[in-house]
């Protein structure tokens, strides 16, 4: 049996249509082919009209498209994922009323018919349940892309932007300017409209069915109330950052079942297969990987430590947690081994400038401020890794940006008013992989 998975769109129309279950020689190519063949689907009506009068006949041929059915969900058309089992059976003449019988069995498409796997409630809910009700909560953007500042920040283990170390993430994050307009990604109705100053701040849950709800976080302005009817789109908040938050950002969780589940799920296409240890949010063992430094030089992740004799090591020492990444900065999130050799002279000067602790990732405040013709921007990185500071005005409209030219450690920018366009409050954020600071100017030219 082939399995093919698909999308059935508002409009009846078939889109993104995958093989998720094959068999090989070809069968979940053929099958493919005749699930995308359904969007070319039609069906020709022949109406002849006679007239008495000049005794002719007037023949109207009208094609009309084929199309699916779409799920409807509170008298709207929504999409649906569809799973669709194609059973494949060679032919066997001495068996043909068996083969009669499966093939009836297979076009009712019953649960039963399914290979093991697919019995298992947990495959069907990370298989199917999830990605549709993903698509369900998450139909537009909630806030218009080209206000949002740099990549989104994905659901998953990332670096908590207050103890600067891996933590669990609930949800995918939007950076953008304070008072950014933020809209409900889908139809449903406000359930909860609160304020938590420990977490969350400001923030609001919409419900969209009886499994599904999307959550949004460290507003600044709420515009809706409890029980209040929203469409798709419509505005119900601003961008903020209130609660637990080092700078301005939409904080966005969809949550099925009240469970959190990543929102890009489908737009990501992670489910490529139906195969249990394929599922993205079942537990998949981590490998671990620390950063080695040996007599104060950093190696790569092709270094191992077999490539030092053991009698060539003076001083081992290992750090974890918190204090790996002060010292080292996110590469560090696995740990470090620090190795000093006995060819080494560990109490040199040189030596202690190699290994010497790097400041945290930090953006100051720019001087002169305000700005009537240059400024100064001083900021810190604690890697080599690739960096940008990106500048928007009040409302959230792109100005200007630089990412080439850091360095790690201590760098000073300067910027004329002339390069900024742009009169009034400018926000610029500096971005280092998923650690974020951000500040404001007054351009005063």
């Amino acid at each position: 049996m082939v399995v093919i998975q698909f999308v059935v769109d508002t409009d009846g129309s078939i889109d993104n249509a995958k093989i998720v279950r094959d068999i090989g020689s070809g069968a979940g190519e053929a099958a493919l082919e005749v699930v995308d063949a359904m969007n070319q689907m039609s069906q020709t009506d022949t109406t002849v009209t006679f007239y008495e009068e000049s005794y002719t006949e007037e023949v109207k041929v009208k094609t009309t498209d084929i199309k699916w059915r779409p799920g409807y969900q509170d008298g709207k058309p929504v999409k649906v994922l569809y799973t669709l089992p194609v059973r494949y059976k060679l032919q066997d003449e001495e068996n043909s009323d068996k083969e009669s019988a499966l093939q009836s069995d297979a076009e009712e498409l019953n649960w039963e018919i399914h290979p093991p796997e697919y019995r298992s409630y947990q495959a069907y809910k990370d298989a199917v349940l999830i990605p549709s009700q993903v698509k369900i909560a998450y139909q537009v953007e909630p806030i218009e892309t080209s206000k949002i500042i740099g990549d989104v920040i994905p659901f998953g283990e990332t670096m908590h932007p207050i103890l600067r170390v891996k933590a669990k993430h609930n949800g995918i994050d939007f950076r953008a300017v304070p008072g950014v307009t933020v809209m409900a990604t889908a139809g449903g109705q406000v359930s909860l409209v609160s304020l938590d100053h420990e977490k969350y701040g400001q923030y609001i849950k919409i419900k969209h069915n009886d499994r599904t709800e999307s959550l949004y976080a460290h507003l600044s302005e709420i515009k809706v109330t409890e029980g209040q009817l929203i469409e798709a789109g419509q505005e119900i908040g601003a961008v903020g950052m209130s609660g637990t938050a080092t700078y301005p950002h939409l904080h966005y969780e969809v949550l099925v079942e009240r469970q959190t589940v990543d929102p890009q799920l489908d737009r990501l296409d992670r489910i490529n297969a139906i195969e249990p240890m394929e599922y993205p949010n079942l537990q998949m063992s981590k490998s671990i990987t620390p950063l080695f430094v040996v007599d104060g030089t950093e190696r790569d992740a092709t270094f191992s430590i077999e490539q030092i004799d053991p009698d060539d090591i003076a001083e081992l020492y290992v750090i974890k947690g918190i204090k790996a990444i002060e010292k080292y900065g996110e590469r560090a999130t696995d740990g470090v081994v620090e190795i000093t050799t006995k060819s080494h002279d560990s109490e040199s000067p040189s030596a202690a400038l190699e290994i010497a602790e790097p400041a945290a990732f930090a953006l100051d405040q720019n001087y002169p401020n305000p700005v009537i013709d240059q400024t100064t921007i001083t900021f810190n990185l604690p890697t080599a890794a690739p960096a940008s500071l990106y500048f928007y005005n009040q409302a959230g409209e792109f100005v200007y940006s630089l990412n080439e030219g850091f360095n790690m450690g201590i760098n000073e920018i300067n910027i004329s008013a002339s390069e900024l366009k742009s009169n009034g409050v400018i926000y610029y954020f500096l971005i280092q992989g998923h650690m974020t600071a951000a500040k404001q100017m007054v351009v005063a030219q």
